[in-house]
């Protein structure tokens, strides 16, 4: 009798496993995202390491992507815990921010092996709030690449 209680158990667990891959590929598809690549300047410089978010001015799906070394960025959103490659069509309010969490040296302007008490914003601060930003985006279908050639100095 142990034999087919290892036998009926082995089988039931084969079945659930089964039940569990196919509710994985169940669901409502992930939102129709568009390709979404472009590149950072500040003062004709590339900025490396900087998190560049797309909100939507309405209608769309948020969307966030870092900076490479050569300032290049890929955006990627994410609904609930569906990611891709982009974001959906649409309008955009674009946000720039750059933090370091270490002093920055007055000479060279490089970052210091000293920790700072707070991180510091390295990005100009008009770049870094949704209600400040003079940044946009306008996401059609298809692959979207964007400059943002911004100033330490913007004009407002």
């Amino acid at each position: 009798m142990p034999g087919n209680q290892g036998q009926i158990l082995g089988h039931h667990v084969g079945l659930v496993v089964g039940f569990l891959a196919v509710l994985a590929g169940c669901g409502p598809p992930g939102p129709d995202v568009q390709m979404i690549t472009g590149v950072v300047t500040l003062d004709g410089q590339k900025v490396s390491g900087a998190k560049v978010i797309f909100v939507p001015e309405a209608e769309g799906l948020m969307a966030a992507g870092k900076t490479d070394a050569d300032g290049v960025f890929t955006l990627n959103a994410s609904r609930g815990k569906k990611f891709g490659r982009g974001t959906t069509v649409g309008n955009y309010i674009v946000t720039v921010s750059k933090l370091t969490p270490y002093k920055i040296d007055r000479v060279t302007g490089e970052p210091t092996d000293v920790l700072l008490p707070e991180p510091k914003q390295l990005m100009p601060r008009v770049y870094t709030t949704i209600s400040d930003s003079p940044l946009r985006a306008s996401v059609s279908k298809g692959l979207n690449e964007f400059r943002f050639e911004l100033s330490s100095r913007p004009v407002r």
